[in-house]
């Protein structure tokens, strides 16, 4: 039975270094495949991020920033650059803030704006961040080390789309839409024309009661102060909500603001309630909004940092 063990053992260890050999050498040689899509922007993000000197803004969220900031009017207004860092909600909070650490510096202001405060800290869809990342393995510090086994679990999916589009000669191509990589501009915006709504007035039915968990409000505060230790400071600012048929009270988004800021460290700037947009002003789900409702959206955020800066409380 020992005997037995042993070689069970050895046959595991070999398998996996097989595996992992020739995982490794598959992605070396077909990746990347995704370069031409919407993810492959987290790249010029970075690289926008990694360039730009203290002090800067720089935004953190999903893609509900993505496809609703206008940084350049915001640079503009603030007189500071600005970076936009949003990107898939698939990936999670957590991967967006990580995100924001690759340079953070003295007079930085990182401006988290979250759809959601509820998340467990895990990656959502480990085959997107393979996605994301593909093989640029100098970014790889985006991945908490507690997501890495859902990472190598999700590898084999990746590998089988990345492979079939490797095969079919239909890697890294670009589609005609907002949802690929040159839809982008130098700030991270999408900039795709969206002069209207074309998402139907279901999708925006049945919107979740905001609520937040202690693992996001816990990741905050030590967000926060790593950010006080690089001498910039956290902000958390309102995300765009859907005002019409089907949505909640402004009351509850009050109330949710005022119960999170008892919990945060860092400053909430914005009353949520002041970011509820008709229906009318989103593109094509309940959080990327039209052309108007970025420019509506921006200078929102721009009115509180300047009700902030000047020390007036909401």
């Amino acid at each position: 039975m020992k005997r037995f063990f042993i070689k069970l053992i050895v046959y595991m260890l070999l398998t996996g270094l097989v595996y992992t050999f020739i995982t490794i050498s598959v992605i070396t040689v077909i990746s990347p495949q995704y370069s031409g899509g919407y993810q492959a922007s987290f790249e010029d993000k970075l690289d926008r991020l990694v360039s730009l000197r203290s002090p800067k803004i720089i935004l953190v969220g999903n893609s509900n920033l993505a496809f609703g900031m206008d940084s350049a009017l915001l640079s503009e207004k603030t007189g500071m650059d600005v970076v936009n860092l949003g990107l898939h909600g698939d990936l999670g909070n957590i991967f967006h803030e990580n995100m924001a650490k690759y340079n953070i510096g003295k007079g930085d202001l990182v401006i988290v704006c979250h759809s959601d405060y509820d998340d467990t800290g895990r990656i959502i869809n480990p085959a997107m961040a393979w996605i994301t990342i593909e093989n640029h393995y100098d970014h790889w510090g985006v991945i908490d080390p507690a997501d890495i086994p859902a990472m190598v679990i999700s590898m084999p999916k990746y590998i089988e789309r990345a492979l079939g589009l490797y095969v079919e000669k239909k890697g890294n191509t670009e589609t005609n839409d907002a949802y690929c990589r040159s839809a982008f501009n130098e700030y991270g915006d999408n900039v795709y024309p969206r002069p209207e709504r074309i998402c139907s007035i279901e999708e925006f039915e049945e919107p979740k009661e905001p609520e937040y968990s202690e693992e996001c409000v816990s990741r905050l505060n030590e967000l926060n102060e790593y950010c006080n230790e690089a001498g910039a400071t956290l902000l958390v600012a309102g995300c765009p909500i859907a005002d019409g048929e089907y949505s909640l009270d402004g009351e509850v988004y009050k109330k949710f603001r005022d119960e999170l800021d008892k919990e945060l460290d860092c400053t909430i700037i914005s009353d949520f309630s002041d970011y509820m947009f008709d229906y009318d002003y989103f593109y094509d789900s309940p959080l990327h909004l039209t052309d108007y409702g970025v420019k509506m959206r921006t200078m929102q955020l721009v009115e509180d940092i300047d009700r902030w800066k000047a020390g007036i409380s909401i």
